[in-house]
């Protein structure tokens, strides 16, 4: 059996900031910031889906709720993994 060389996936978050607005955050902290959620999670999707088409850098959408716990995840770039159903 051959193993694959797994690639690095970015991983950003959109979770609620101490001042009450919606942030971008990566692993050093806010990247933008925006009033509501709906409005944040729009610029981060279009964000990372441009990322992926002009340079190929594969990332990961967690968006939390304002309790912090994950809502939904989203991924853009090519997954090299095979999953079953």
């Amino acid at each position: 059996m051959t193993r694959r060389k797994l690639l690095h996936r970015y991983r950003y978050e959109v979770r609620k900031l101490s001042g009450g607005a919606w942030g971008l955050c990566d692993q050093a902290g806010p990247v933008q910031c925006r009033e509501t959620k709906r409005a944040m999670v729009t610029v981060a999707s279009g964000l990372l889906t441009q990322l992926y088409y002009d340079l190929k850098v594969r990332s990961e959408l967690v968006i939390k709720r304002a309790d912090g716990s994950i809502q939904d995840t989203r991924t853009y770039g090519e997954d090299p993994r095979r999953t079953r159903g």
